[in-house]
């Protein structure tokens, strides 16, 4: 019975086995109140409240309408279980021999009825909410276990026991209903597409996109903003997305006809971006990239950027983890099912580190929640990292760190009085089927290449990111011909033409490696570049640009 108007007490009828009473907000007391008089009767009495944070008169509509049919069906099963005062809460599961093993059986049959299929993979529960799946909250599945305190059992002597529940007897029963539905690999091949508002958009190998209903065989773990297909795509032309990006990926250079170009292949770019943040496959590309995200100043969009894909997906599909907690496993957990990592740090350190290699191409990484043993799951978040200044490389950078770096420029200052503080939320708010189409259109064309596609600018941006921050890779782009037949030269004629580059440059010598660490960074430069040691070391196919 819902606690609207007068809260009163209704003489229950023979029929009747259990009472609920919905309460608002603002009559808690007085339902539990009214709760204990049907207790006093013997049925069974519960209360349903629903969370604080939807405001002191709050029922249990106003969580359908905020939250879902989750929140609802979650409510109901938190209900509290009220008795006479004085009197012990006595469950009502149905128990044969009250083990772990059983009780776990028992919680999972009712957790299913209330969910469909759940699954344990990657260190977590799922469930499927109408479009996606979703992890199960620990604390939930905590207290739904907390029912079972207190239900009667017959011991092997046919003498009545009751189950009396603990921390650790909670933690045995939860590890049992672990392995009854542990699927390790359950999201390791889902179907390619996007989940979004109206459907699953289904993409084939040719780039096609067809809808078709939200279903539990697509494995996705995120839902996208906007319905697809857009009502007025037309509408694209005249609209503050395409505003936004225009501006976004201006140039102040002369060249017009390569501006345009470049403008052309950053939007590209971008949409591309925001594609496999939908397709929640970033690790799967045949050339997975880490973002960096670069501007050296204020006001050209680049916040912007990151806050409309930050609010493109549901927030458990995003996470915040800087590269440099890639190691820790407490942080590598919050990363599991993300399809997006954006975050404002990135430190040479860990860029150079294993894991972040295998953050970035998708090889299994360790993690762990506090307390809990440690799982291995696949990360498919993509990784877009903002900065005002291009970390150095003090020891040098290797070529698997380039070929997984990808910065995107933004270089086009606007002025204060052409800035909108609202532009975001506008276009969430107006323009998200818009938003969505954008990124499907780049979604299609990283399913048919493979890959992103790659604006001049950020190619002569990563070329001079390591000039500045890796002098050998530097002084080898300026100086250094790799030839096609054998041409030996001393490792320490290139070493002194080295020296004499970086003089010119105005690099200290103080902070240049020795000739013994230089051999070692040059190796790194090129893997086309033969080596040999004889009574000195010499280069075996290579010669300095200036030589006939």
């Amino acid at each position: 019975m819902p606690a609207l108007g007068q809260v009163r007490f209704i003489e229950p009828r023979r029929h009747h086995r259990r009472v609920e009473i919905l309460a608002d907000t603002n009559s808690r007391s007085v339902t539990r109140r009214l709760a204990r008089e049907y207790a006093k009767l013997g049925l069974p009495a519960y209360v349903v409240t629903v969370p604080d944070m939807l405001g002191p008169k709050a029922d249990l509509n106003d969580a359908l309408q905020e939250m879902g049919e989750s929140a609802v069906l979650m409510a109901v099963e938190d209900a509290e279980h009220i008795t006479p005062a004085g009197e012990p809460r006595v469950s009502d599961f149905d128990l044969r021999i009250g083990s772990d093993i059983e009780i776990a059986q028992r919680i999972l049959e009712r957790i299913e009825e209330l969910y469909g299929q759940i699954v344990f993979a990657e260190g977590r529960f799922w469930r499927f909410d109408r479009t996606h799946w979703m992890a199960l909250d620990d604390d939930h599945l905590a207290r739904f276990i907390h029912r079972v305190d207190g239900a009667m059992y017959l011991s092997g002597e046919g003498k009545p026991q009751i189950v009396k529940l603990n921390k650790s007897r909670v933690a045995s029963i939860i590890d049992a209903a672990q392995k009854y539905r542990h699927q390790a690999d359950f999201f390791t091949s889902p179907q390619r597409g996007i989940n979004c508002e109206s459907g699953f958009i289904l993409i084939d190998d040719g780039g096609n996109a067809e809808l078709q209903p939200h279903a539990r065989r697509w494995r996705h773990r995120h839902v996208t903003r906007g319905r697809w297909p857009a009502k007025d795509k037309g509408g694209f032309v005249g609209s503050l997305l395409a505003k936004y990006l225009r501006d976004a990926t201006a140039s102040d250079d002369a060249n017009e006809g390569d501006d345009q170009r470049d403008s052309r292949d950053k939007i590209n770019l971008m949409g591309e971006i925001a594609g496999v943040v939908a397709l929640g496959c970033g690790t799967r590309l045949r050339q997975p990239k880490a973002i960096v995200a670069y501007s050296v100043e204020g006001n050209t969009g680049k916040s912007t950027f990151l806050q409309l894909l930050r609010a493109f997906p549901n927030p458990e599909a995003v996470a915040s983890v800087p590269p440099g907690k890639f190691g820790d496993e407490k942080y590598a957990y919050r990363l599991i099912g993300k399809t997006l990592n954006a975050a404002d740090e990135l430190p040479d350190r860990a860029v150079r580190s294993d894991v972040f290699k295998r953050m970035i191409t998708g090889e299994p990484v360790p993690a762990r929640d506090v307390y809990k043993s440690a799982t291995d799951f696949v990360p498919i978040a993509q990784h877009v990292f903002s900065t005002n200044v291009l970390p150095s490389f003090s020891g040098g950078v290797d070529g698997g760190v380039l070929r997984r770096l990808l910065p995107l420029g933004f270089g086009h200052r606007l002025q204060e009085h052409e800035c909108d503080p609202g532009l975001v939320s506008k276009i969430l708010r107006d323009e998200p089927d818009l938003l969505l189409d954008f990124a499907i259109d780049g979604a299609r064309r990283l399913v048919t290449r493979g890959s992103f596609t790659i604006p001049a600018s950020s190619g002569e941006l990563l070329q001079s990111w390591v000039r500045d921050a890796d002098p050998v890779r530097g002084w080898a782009a300026d100086n250094l011909v790799v030839t096609p037949d054998e041409n030996v030269i001393s490792v320490g004629a290139l070493y002194d033409d080295f020296l004499g580059w970086a003089d010119e440059q105005g690099l200290k010598r103080d902070f240049l490696p020795n000739v013994k660490a230089f051999g070692k960074r040059l190796r790194g430069v090129d893997p086309k570049l033969k080596f040999a040691v004889s009574h000195v070391a010499v280069c075996r196919n290579a010669r300095l640009r200036y030589t006939p």
